[in-house]
């Protein structure tokens, strides 16, 4: 199930970066990083920062408005990444798991597989990086 979802989103993605509505905007998001015993400030910023680039270039019409990691929640959703996700079978080992949480607006010029004038609330990142002295890339995303 996972995989069809990462599927549907690259197309999504792809079908997003076609439009010719504006870049998503990142400028004022509000940004809470709960505390981590798992990981650092700075790692957990470059997570954020990451997801903030992506969102720029292929949420054209949206806008970002919240972007949290809360530590508990994360884990259970990697928990379910690691089960029944891609982290079963991409190899990756859950120390090299993050998951950040995202609320956003569309606004009306917003691609049609999103709803127009609509806030998704709980968009899911999962980052993964090869081991600890390697970026963060998003693996998956979504509901």
């Amino acid at each position: 199930m996972r995989l069809f979802i990462a599927f549907v989103l690259a197309l999504f993605c792809i079908f997003l970066s076609a439009c010719t509505t504006s870049d998503g905007k990142v400028d004022n998001v509000e940004i809470s990083v709960g505390t981590s015993t798992k990981f650092s400030i700075a790692e957990i910023e470059e997570a954020m920062h990451r997801v903030k680039e992506e969102f720029s270039n292929s949420f054209r019409g949206c806008e970002l408005l919240q972007l949290w990691y809360a530590e508990i929640r994360s884990e259970r959703e990697i928990d379910s990444y690691m089960r029944s996700g891609r982290g079963r079978i991409n190899g990756v080992c859950r120390e090299n798991v993050l998951v950040l949480f995202s609320t956003f607006s569309t606004s009306s010029n917003v691609c049609m597989t999103l709803n127009q004038n609509f806030i998704y609330e709980d968009w899911s990142w999962v980052l993964i990086r090869d081991n600890e002295n390697e970026p963060w890339r998003i693996d998956d995303a979504g509901f």
